[in-house]
């Protein structure tokens, strides 16, 4: 199995794209995908054109990734009523 690892995107579409480019010219089997990847210019764009990948690709989180996740969380805690 061939796998390629792309990490520290930080939401540079242009460069994604060159770096996809190579990947799929290199008949690769999987893309690992790693942490660090929203924040920057381009982060929708970025994130919409990773998730075209589907199933061969797979995301590894990065710090500030697991960061905003944990946050999101806490605050989706605080918001959501509580049971009866």
């Amino acid at each position: 199995m061939r796998v390629a690892a792309i990490y520290d995107i930080h939401a540079n579409l242009p460069a994604l794209e060159a770096a996809l480019s190579a990947i799929d010219d290199s008949d690769v089997d999987l893309i690992v995908v790693g942490g660090d990847i929203a924040w920057g210019p381009l982060p929708r764009e970025t994130m919409e054109r990773l998730l075209t990948l589907g199933e061969s690709a797979r995301f590894i989180r990065g710090t500030p990734t697991a960061m905003s996740s944990s946050r999101w969380r806490q605050n989706r805690t605080r918001t959501t009523p509580s049971q009866p």
